[in-house]
């Protein structure tokens, strides 16, 4: 297959309440095949993000109808968090939100100490860049020297300048499950979020039809983007399938969860407007630090680095779960 580095099951939302996070799934290498390294991303705008771009990309974006969602981005205090280029006017954005985004604020202030924290890479002194980190890798022999990935190092270096105005955040639990059960907690001040967790743990009791139909219901009625796509990870362990969704003939089991997680995050992108552009804080999050390219999308990323199949199977799913919110 191609990169799938250590994306899925593990990693972009800091820890998920389930286990389907990242997006790609670590298959055996950590650098693209030859034979897929050709492989085009869909071309989209260096200026996408917002409701009106993604209309105007539906061709690309492979998702319609986008114009016609009640979404987050009416939230003025979301959409300019989502936004932010600076640390600081993210932080002064997340403050003007109620407790129903008390998930999205979490994971937005758990994206940027990773993007700004102090990177060690297991050594110490820890390292002043990425390029640092970088350097320190190839000089021990545990990074390949490839100019491709100096250049996405120097790149992250360039972002985390640019949007870390207030310098290294303080430490956060590194523990997964203290991780975990922090974002919970902080999480579950959002009615949506709290009974999201109720319901899982409903459904882990007696895997009866009615905690998936209240996932679903969440799923589409939440205001918040970070509780929505959640609630479809939650779906996908419950082995839910979103109505009009076909799955395509050529995946397994393993490649059908993979795909709706991916469709998820296609969802989740389009709800909440230039939060996956590019440069923007999520796409860091997920290309860092090895495998960024400036101007590119986190849409754009991850149609690099799926098949055409997938990443039109991902798009078809992300399209059923945006029409259960069309019908609401």
């Amino acid at each position: 297959m191609n990169l799938r580095t250590k994306l899925i099951f593990g990693g972009l939302i800091a820890v998920t309440a389930v286990s389907i996070s990242w997006m790609l799934v670590n298959r055996s290498s950590d650098r693209l095949e030859a034979s897929e390294s050709t492989h085009q991303p869909h071309q989209q705008s260096a200026n996408e993000g917002g409701v009106a771009e993604v209309v105007a990309e539906t061709k690309l974006n492979g998702l319609t109808g986008i114009s016609g969602l009640k979404v987050a981005s009416g939230e003025t205090g979301l959409a300019q968090a989502f936004a932010a280029r600076r640390h600081s006017s993210m932080l002064q954005s997340l403050a003007k939100l109620d407790a129903e985004y008390a998930l999205d604020s979490y994971d937005m202030v758990s994206y940027a100490n990773h993007l700004c924290g102090v990177m060690s890479g297991g050594h110490q002194p820890a390292s002043e860049t990425y390029l640092d980190l970088y350097r320190l890798g190839v000089s021990k022999g545990l990074i390949e020297e490839n100019s491709e990935t100096e250049a996405s190092y120097r790149y992250v270096d360039s972002a985390r300048e640019a949007f870390c105005d207030l310098g290294v955040p303080s430490e956060s639990p590194q523990d997964a499950a203290a991780m975990s059960e922090q974002r919970r907690s902080e999480g579950a001040r959002s009615r949506d979020f709290a009974r999201l967790l109720e319901l899982e743990k409903e459904f882990m009791v007696d895997g009866s039809d009615g905690p998936v139909e209240g996932m679903a219901k969440i799923l589409a009625s939440t205001s918040s983007p970070s509780v929505f796509k959640e609630a479809a990870d939650m779906l996908v362990e419950t082995g839910w399938i979103p109505p009009g969704y076909k799955v395509p003939g050529f995946a397994h089991r393993e490649q059908q969860q993979m795909i709706a997680g991916l469709g998820n995050f296609l969802a989740y992108c389009a709800l909440i407007p230039n939060g996956c552009g590019a440069g923007s804080l999520l796409t860091l999050r997920a290309c860092m630090p090895s495998h960024c390219r400036p101007g590119e999308s986190l849409q754009q990323f991850f149609a690099r680095n799926f098949t055409p199949d997938e990443f039109s199977a991902a798009q078809s799913y992300a399209n059923a779960l945006l029409a259960m919110r069309w019908r609401r």
